[in-house]
């Protein structure tokens, strides 16, 4: 793992003591109380029916954030969210959520990939599973999602 120049020691030691974010049974309205998510749009993809953060704000690049999802409850399917974001002018996926069943909410988590300080205007895409199934049998159309990474 490479350190970058925003990336110190201390913020390496203080993200291997937070814990990774799990599927909690409950919407985000009762959980967290935030106010931008973006709602699925009707069309091809409506059987998707999940909230999102349009933002995210990280106190540093190992750090827990308030990275959220939900799983609406009428969703048939458990959905996984992946973000892309351009790192060293490369897109790489930083962040893939664990499972989140109908019904269930995400509230903060970390990315599996620290970024550098600064401001990234990353994609992220929800990919639907069947209870049982081996790969996604659906997916959202990519939306935006912007990692703010204070230090």
């Amino acid at each position: 793992m490479l350190l970058g120049r925003s990336l110190s020691l201390k913020n390496y030691l203080a993200g291997l003591g937070q814990p990774a974010g799990q599927a909690q049974l409950g919407t985000l309205a009762e959980a967290a109380g935030l106010e931008r998510w973006r709602e699925p749009e009707a069309g091809l993809f409506s059987a998707l029916s999940f909230w999102a953060c349009e933002s995210a704000g990280f106190a540093h690049g190992y750090a827990r954030g308030m990275l959220c999802f939900e799983n609406a409850a009428g969703c048939p399917y458990t959905l996984v969210f992946e973000i892309t974001a351009d790192v060293d002018g490369h897109a790489r996926r930083v962040y893939r959520s664990p499972p989140i069943p109908p019904g269930c909410h995400l509230d903060g988590d970390k990315l599996d990939v620290p970024l550098k300080k600064g401001v990234y205007h990353a994609s992220c895409v929800a990919y639907a599973y069947k209870e049982g199934g081996s790969g996604p049998v659906a997916c959202s159309e990519a939306f935006e999602i912007v990692l703010d990474i204070r230090e």
